[in-house]
């Protein structure tokens, strides 16, 4: 596994990789135990969903696993259960920590576990897992069975999830059959299901199993004009205290060279949760930039947060903000559209062009001229073109939920000598590519092809100010309107971040 030491003012941080595949059962779950043993305390309580098939007319019924979803809970809770459905048989509840924790360890020796007065198998057949370690809550791919207290920054989480083999057909055929008993309209729509019974993308076709530990830790921030004073909040739960958190303030782009401010403790919150709090001398005008860190986090910070010093209100302005009600007009969220997706499996129900419409919007709200493709123009590789009126660049977009860049450099390359003569020298052509999965998921290699071909890559880490409430579209566009870097040595393997 990729390791990397780094060291952060008076701190040595051990980083691991934040996501890993190909994960057996054992090693799966103990990396559980072990995320739920270093946040003693965080989470009292487990929800769970499962979906099951009876085996026998035994009472209580003897149980075949099919499907399991559980999320840490920052919210204490005695343990429930209650039967949702007889067939097929979902029970959903909540059981406490340490319950949690000795069904985990009776699931990686194989044997049923208690979830209240059910004696509950573990799946079986799932071959494989995903494990992905301190990284966005994405709730449109990944849904929680339980909403979190609101606050306007981003949950952060670890995860696991996996399935296997597929369902024997006679088991897939029942299901299906009792689906339409449950709602004939759905027509007997697995993905339908699943969301309303399980909070799952769960598509029925293996076993299944999903683990969300969601951080207690979330951040807002408020601004008084008159004493031209920032105060930054930061709620969390224990084993954390105030000194684990590191907030930086500037402009733009994160700089880890930006000075680093301590909050102190400041009693508790409406949720119960500890509340640490930073004020810090601003002077009105513009937005400010709010960057939370985490004590031995991998990434230079998890949390973001856009803050309004009294920018004037103008066309352009309302124009930017505007695109976040233009998705709740429509019942969507732009964050989630942007969020990181399982390569290659469990894309959710939202189809791969609701992100490149998520940039185009994005782009049009930046008041650029935007060309889009959608599905129904097969532009082979460009899906869409942002035309800068006030610079004359043409942004010509490659957007993808994958991580092969290879195969999109490709594409565009043969795109280039038709686009070229159609619109230079008038417009400068800036290709991009952009995609939803995190950095460390690309291959150095591809990556630096494509920068000797200068075509710049945006990842994951890039469109969180399109994540932001409301979306920071100012630093998105530096993001896009930056030069392409110098590729790094060859030799590199993959990198860790960029």
């Amino acid at each position: 596994m990729f390791r990397h030491l780094g060291c952060s003012g008076d701190r040595i941080v051990s980083e691991e990789q934040p996501i890993e595949t190909n994960i057996d059962w054992v090693t799966g779950l103990g990396k559980v135990s072990a995320w739920i043993e270093a946040h003693a305390g965080m989470w009292p309580a487990f929800a769970f969903r499962i979906l099951a098939v009876t085996d026998g007319a035994d009472v209580p019924p003897k149980l075949q696993t099919l499907a399991v979803h559980f999320q840490a809970s920052p919210t204490p809770q005695a343990t429930r259960s209650r039967t949702r459905l007889q067939a097929p048989f979902v029970i959903e509840g909540t059981i406490t920590h340490h319950e949690f924790l000795a069904l985990v360890e009776r699931w990686k020796q194989g044997a049923s576990g208690q979830i209240d007065y059910w004696a509950v198998p573990p799946p079986e057949g799932i071959t494989n897992f995903w494990w992905q370690q301190d990284v966005p809550v994405s709730g449109d791919h990944f849904p929680l069975v339980e909403d979190l207290p609101a606050f306007p920054s981003k949950y952060r989480e670890a995860r696991l999830s996996g399935g296997g083999a597929t369902l024997e057909q006679e088991t897939r055929t029942w299901l299906q059959d009792r689906l339409f008993d449950v709602n004939p309209n759905s027509r007997g729509q697995a993905a339908v299901f699943s969301r309303d019974y399980l909070a799952t993308p769960w598509g029925m076709d293996s076993p299944y199993l999903l683990i969300h530990m969601p951080l207690a830790v979330a951040m807002d921030a408020h601004y008084d004009p008159d004493g031209q004073q920032a105060r930054i909040e930061v709620h969390h739960r224990p084993p954390l205290v105030p000194g684990d958190f590191e907030v930086r303030v500037g402009t733009g782009l994160y700089d880890s060279s930006l000075d680093v401010h301590v909050p102190v403790a400041a009693g508790r919150d409406a949720n119960g949760w500890d509340l640490a709090r930073a004020d810090l001398n601003t002077p009105p005008g513009g937005l400010l930039k709010v960057w939370l860190s985490k004590r031995g986090m991998v990434a230079d910070f998890g949390w973001e947060l856009s803050v309004d010093l009294g920018r004037a209100r103008s066309p352009e302005l309302l124009r930017e903000r505007f695109v976040a009600d233009w998705y709740r007009f429509g019942r969507q969220d732009l964050s989630q559209e942007v969020a990181v997706r399982m390569p290659g499996m469990g894309k959710g129900d939202r189809p791969p062009d609701a992100f490149e419409l998520a940039l185009a919007n994005a782009f049009g709200a930046l008041g650029y001229s935007v060309l889009f493709a959608g599905h129904l123009l097969q532009s082979a590789g460009v899906d869409l073109i942002a035309f800068d009126d006030r610079l004359h660049r043409a942004y010509v977009i490659s957007a993808t939920t994958g991580n092969d860049l290879a195969a999109k450099l490709r594409t565009w390359l043969g795109m280039l000598p038709h686009v070229a003569p159609a619109l230079e020298p008038e417009w400068t052509l800036r290709p991009v590519i952009i995609t939803t999965q995190p950095a460390s998921s690309l291959v150095a290699s591809e990556l630096a092809d494509c920068q000797r071909h200068d075509v710049l890559v945006l990842a994951a880490e890039q469109l969180t100010p399109l994540a932001e409430v409301p979306p920071d579209l100012q630093t998105f566009a530096t993001l896009i309107g930056r030069d392409v870097p110098a590729p790094d040595p060859p030799a590199r393997g993959r990198f860790g971040r960029y």
